[in-house]
């Protein structure tokens, strides 16, 4: 400890961990006073934090800490001997008994939140709040929600926060400032690597550093260049194209670090929609080549290779410039050379770091051993920045570079013609091929047994790597960690000779033990390799680090926490071998590092250096502006007795699920009460009439896709009487649709907009909100609730699953939606209304002060008597109108009304077409019993080759990877799409594992000698394909209400309907369930609806019918045999012929002459064997000789014989 704080009570505890001077500086600091601490990436706070949990580790102190990950939570669980640390989220109920117990909690800011607004938390009593990562700290996040809370009704506890990125407070205008204030802090502590005391401290425990600057052959120089010379050409074509634009961090030497896109994502976030195609496809392109840049460095010759044969690829030049350069050609010419010799022979080149560190692995660090005559407990740690690299040099150690690129040869298909005479002599190749058509994992290979570590290392590094394809890298499985062991001949003096020979052998005994079991049970020296840490679990490297107190580090790759970390641990002699590529980007983009944390903690100095702090920022007194609440509002009535009316407490119902987002905290700061509770309908009930359903845009598009916001706006409908759906959009994107919400352009799909015109029209109540960001949203919100009456908890509680299942057992949903529409019916006295088991007859009877009782509210009951009995036209009006009266027994009933005013319905037994107002056509389901379902099928087929095994890459002739049964067409299970909004999913995509009756293994694959044949359950040596059913089930969910169909425009109005007609369910031949759905569009088109059936009661698509030249339909029928019939303009009538079961929409037209010549057909009605038309003069008239059961096979019947008149009898 520094001595100059010796005398510091805090120190003298017993239990304090120890820290270098620096740390200690920081830890006396932060306790003394509420502050904000910027530290340099390596300079961990780890200990700093332990050590402040420490001194309030008491069952008398309540501490919260925020936004710790998992592995942290677990590590200070530990190092505080689990005493008085609470990390567990319980229920409610059991956080009260916790939070009473004092103590340390972990917990989320969402939860916080929840308990601090329900009073679960006893805020007087909290003693302060830890913040890690406080960078990340906004004014709308729930951290700051936390914070403002604690600090409204707690002035005297401490906040303490942390971060380690100094960068993230310059991106921005006033960032730190912004921070601190949300912070609710005054004082800033900055700690970067150049102060005094840092570099003091670290120099006494300094280790012995070997920098080893490793030089690139010249093959790898040349491609060096001709990358940087795309890259550099490409950053001036993006300039030059935007010339307006701010791009002064779009530099080569930007672009090779490792949050270049990241940076250049924000920068230019709001004006990405302004950006050309061009433009957006150059920044792509900035980042494919940043990918292979790195690719060359840190991975094989063989991977690059590959790599590059996907850039050539036709598909990719189309849409690439830079691919058809001149620079480009070079790169793909001297690409081959890396792994071809002048002969075409198979010579890849050696990365040159491989051979460094096998020398280092078999010369150095053995000479060290014998001259230490110390072998036993000799640990070698080599740390890597990714799982794919570790994986690498496992295999380079265990098995040598020659196996592991004759591997990677094979794997990815990489021509071996000829082999140069390095290979000719490995005896691993038929290993390897055998291994390949074995279709060996690398998870499986030998030494790649998967181990558990205390804490999994993994992630990446600060500076550049190579971006490895997350698919790859499931497929692959690649560990986190290796370990080898030296074999005796490592501690004899090292022979040339065995160079190539392998001296390590991968560790495969106990494959359930952790790292520390593993290496105490070794004797012999031990190599770990490893990666540097797992996301953003900092404090996994050090704890690996204290746990296996190694004697060599091998940083392959660059990374400054690593370097900075491995410099406290002095219990043991060490030794830092530091790998760098000499006059490469790696070393360039190293010192790009460095220097921008400098440049940053300059900044930071500067800023700190002149910051104006208000005095009130901590929160501590009353006049703080950060704890203001409220907006402007209308200005109060003061004329009474001079003074202010007493504002009404606002509320507003949010669901629990919503404070993942940021606008609770947006309508709390703007005076308004938030109630977490559990609501099953909507997100926020801001009145009793307002329900409110937020929706991101992500989130809007996959719930219009699934079915489920269909749902959701049919609960809120039923149950509240001004439901609403809010699309909020991102406050730092553009307010509007572009292409990175991803709005899919498949014509098959129904575009977004349409999805919510057909939306509208089934809930004509549903109000659509377009928010450009959460403080607009509030800001409406609160504009909404004036002079409104406040949400109703209780009710909204009451509002859920039981209600919604209620409905569908106890009642008809169809009476149901139609009683709710009746003025005076709201959701709180509908049940009770239904209860009553009166008929709408006896409604009609009662008197206002029976319904008064019925509804048990008086001005609801006077609005339903109003409504049934008030008189609404004029007794002339009443005189003229025929009187109609309900015939006794009568099967009529009303169906629900949806807004609109039918012109014509045509149906089948259960199904019905109407023809709106609005000249759009609606179906509607009713009196099922059982549910519609379909249920939709995809085969999965797979081809087995030579050296994969079972691939799905099929040859040309083959059938798609995913199809139909019989392979004819793609059925990609991510390309099946709901037939309209109407549906929805009952569940995920299952494998079936039946064939035939017979049982299949888990994996349901069957097996043929080739496409097509018959399948098998079990693979035999002659099975060359296989395939596998994939099925998901689709559920009709708009039964007993009105669907609308998709208009055949995007604009409605452009060509509306005129007439619709169903039929066809008794035509011959086809199965029970068809049905046949005829149209006429006002421009006198005609239009045959494909699919249409009892599993599909909207069908899928329309097909235009052409009719003869010079005919022009206006109306048209559907006989229940299929036969169709249309009625011309000019009288005449047309007659579809050929319309059967293989022909649904008929082959052609024959015209009908009408009865006379002076006579016009103005309308047609088709039965099963007659046709019905009338003329003009108000005649009927009968067709003789129609058989619709031979109809589509014979045009006699489906014309028929002649007209005749039928008599009217008039009495």
């Amino acid at each position: 400890m520094a001595e100059n704080n010796e005398e510091d009570p805090l120190l003298d505890k017993a239990d304090i961990e120890y820290m270098l001077e620096f740390e200690t500086e920081i830890f006396l600091d932060i306790v003394r006073s509420d502050g904000l601490v910027v530290a340099a990436k390596g300079l961990n706070l780890d200990l700093v934090l332990l050590n402040i949990l420490k001194v309030y580790q008491d069952p008398g102190n309540l501490v919260l800490v925020l936004n710790a990950t998992d592995a942290e939570q677990k590590y200070f669980d530990q190092k505080l001997n689990y005493q008085h640390v609470y990390i567990e989220h319980d229920t409610g109920d059991k956080r009260i008994e916790e939070y009473l117990c004092g103590g340390i909690h972990f917990l989320p800011a969402r939860i916080l939140v929840v308990d601090l607004l329900k009073k679960r938390l006893p805020i007087d009593k909290v003693t302060g709040i830890v913040v890690l990562r406080a960078h990340r700290i906004f004014e709308s996040c729930n951290e700051a929600f936390v914070l403002n809370l604690y600090r409204q009704h707690n002035k005297t506890g401490f906040i303490k926060a942390f971060s380690n990125s100094p960068q993230s407070f310059t991106v921005g205008f006033a960032q730190v400032e912004r921070v601190m204030r949300a912070l609710f802090v005054k004082d800033l502590h900055l700690w970067p690597r150049f102060h005094a005391l840092v570099r003091s401290s670290l120099k006494k425990h300094e280790p012995q550093v070997i920098e080893l600057h490793i030089p690139i052959s010249e093959q790898m120089k040349k491609l060096q260049t001709y990358i940087l010379e795309i890259m550099n050409n490409t950053v001036r074509e993006l300039k030059r194209l935007n010339p307006g634009v701010e791009l002064q961090e779009v530099t080569v030497e930007n672009c090779l670090i490792k949050k270049f896109h990241k940076i250049l994502q924000t920068q230019m976030n709001d004006i990405w929609h302004q950006l050309s195609n061009k433009s957006t496809q150059l920044i792509a392109e900035l980042k494919a080549l940043r990918h292979l840049l790195l690719l060359m460095f840190y991975s094989d010759p063989i991977s690059f290779y590959s790599t590059i044969l996907e850039y050539r690829k036709a598909d990719y030049a189309r849409t690439v410039d830079w691919v058809l350069s001149q620079s480009a050609e070079l790169l793909f010419r001297d690409a081959k050379a890396l792994i071809y010799s002048a002969d075409k022979e198979f010579d890849p080149e050696f990365c040159p770091k491989w051979e460094a560190l096998l020398e280092i692995l078999k010369v150095e660090i053995p000479a060290e051993i014998r001259k230490n005559k110390s072998p036993e407990n000799t640990t070698v740690l080599i740390l890597c920045s990714d799982q794919r690299t570790c994986y690498q040099l496992n295999e380079i150690l265990s098995q040598g570079p020659r196996f592991y690129l004759l591997h990677e040869a094979l794997k990815k298909k990489v021509p071996l013609n000829a082999l140069s005479s390095n290979f000719k002599n490995c005896d691993s190749l038929p290993d390897v091929a055998k291994a390949e058509q074995s279709n060996v994992k690398p998870k499986t290979r030998k030494g790649a047994k998967k181990m558990k570590t205390d804490e999994e290392a993994g992630g990446s590094s600060e500076n550049i790597q190579p971006s490895i394809d997350e698919e790859e890298l499931e497929d692959e499985d690649f560990q986190s960690t290796y370990i080898l062991t030296m074999s005796e001949s490592v501690l004899k003096d090292f022979d040339e000779s065995s160079r190539e020979e392998s001296i390590l052998t991968p560790f495969t005994q106990m494959e359930n033990m952790n790292i520390t079991q593993v290496c105490e049970s070794i004797t012999a020296p031990k190599i770990l390799i490893q990666t540097f840490k797992s996301g953003e679990n900092y404090i996994s490297l050090q704890n690996n680090l204290q746990m296996l107190k190694p004697n060599f580090i091998v940083m392959y790759h660059s990374n400054i926490t690593a370097m900075y970390e491995a410099h406290r641990q002095s219990d043991t002699p060490l030794k830092i071998y530091f790998l760098i590529h000499a006059g490469t980007v790696e070393e360039q983009a190293y010192l790009t590092t460095l220097r921008r944390e400098k440049e940053a903690f300059e900044y930071l100095i500067e800023t700190k250096a002149s910051m104006v702090v208000p005095e009130d920022q901590d929160g501590k007194s009353d006049q703080c502006m950060t704890l203001q609440r409220g907006s402007a509002t209308p200005e109060k009535n003061t004329r009474k007795g001079g003074q202010a009316e007493e504002p009404a407490k606002r509320v507003v119902i949010v669901d629990m699920r919503e404070f993942r987002s940021d606008l609770p905290s947006l309508i709390h700061k703007r005076g308004i009460e938030i109630e977490p509770v559990t609501i099953t309908v909507g997100d926020y009930i801001l009145t009793p009439e307002i329900c409110v359903e937020r929706k991101s845009v992500s989130d809007l598009i996959s719930s219009l896709s699934s079915g489920r916001l269909y749902q959701q706006c049919m609960q809120m409908q039923r149950f509240y009487s001004k439901p609403m759906l809010l699309i909020e959009f991102d406050q730092n994107s553009h307010f509007g649709w572009n292409n990175q919400y991803m709005i899919s352009d498949d014509d098959s799909s129904f575009k977004v907009q349409e999805k919510l015109l057909l939306l509208t029209i089934h809930f004509p109540k549903l109000k659509i909100i377009w928010s450009p960001s959460p403080y607009a949203t509030a800001q409406l919100f609160e504009e909404l609730k004036q002079g409104k009456a406040e949400p109703d908890i209780g009710g909204a509680i009451a509002i859920g699953d039981h209600d919604l299942d209620l409905i569908e057992t106890k009642y008809n949903s169809s009476v149901y939606d139609f009683v709710q529409k009746l003025p005076g019916i709201t959701s709180k006295n509908v049940d009770r209304f239904l209860r009553s088991g009166i008929n709408m007859q006896a409604v009609v009877q009662k008197s206002e002060e029976e319904l008064r009782d019925v509804l048990g509210n008086p001005s609801d009951a006077k609005a339903l008597y109003s409504a049934l009995h008030d008189e609404c036209s004029s007794a002339k009006e009443a005189q003229e109108k025929p009187k109609f009266s309900r015939v006794p027994g009568s099967m009529w009933r009303e169906l629900p009304y949806n807004g609109q005013e039918f012109k014509k319905l045509s149906g089948v037994p259960h199904f019905l077409w109407g023809l709106g107002g609005d000249h759009q056509l609606y179906v509607y389901v009713h009196a099922l019993d059982i549910p519609i379902r379909i249920r939709e099928e995809s085969y999965e087929n797979e081809r087995w080759l030579p050296i994969e095994g079972f691939s799905s890459r099929l040859l040309p002739t083959d059938r798609f990877h995913f199809s139909n049964d019989d392979g004819t067409v793609d059925r990609a299970i991510d390309k099946i799409r709901l037939p309209s909004m109407a549906w929805q999913w009952e569940g995920d995509w299952q494998i079936e594992l039946t064939l035939n009756g017979q049982p299949l293994d888990h994996n349901g694959w069957t097996y043929a000698v080739d496409f097509p044949s018959q399948y098998y359950p079990k693979k035999q040596w002659k099975s060359c394909v296989r395939r596998r059913l994939w099925t998901r089930t689709a559920k009709y969910c708009a039964m007993n209400s009105w669907c609308a169909i998709a208009p055949l425009h995007k604009d409605a109005t452009k060509e509306p309907f005129i007439d619709i007609a169903i039929g066809g369910q008794s035509l011959a031949g086809c199965e029970p369930g068809g049905m046949l759905v005829w149209a006429v569009t006002s421009h006198n088109r005609v239009m045959f609806r494909t699919g249409t059936s009892t599993k599909s009661p909207e069908g899928a698509k329309w097909n235009h019918i052409q009719v003869p030249p010079g005919c022009e339909v206006n109306q048209i029928s559907v006989g229940p045999s299929g036969l169709v019939w249309a009625a011309l303009l000019d009288g005449r009538a047309l007659v579809r012929l050929g319309v059967t079961r293989d022909n649904l929409q008929g082959e052609s037209w024959l015209e009908v002459r009408s009865p006379g010549d002076n006579l016009r057909i103005i309308q047609l009605a088709v039965g099963n064997c007659s046709i019905w038309a009338v003329t003009q003069d108000k005649q009927i008239w009968f067709r003789s000789g129609i058989k619709g059961e031979g109809a589509g096979l014979s045009e006699e019947l489906a014309a028929g014989s002649g007209w005749i008149e039928m008599e009217l009898m008039i009495d």
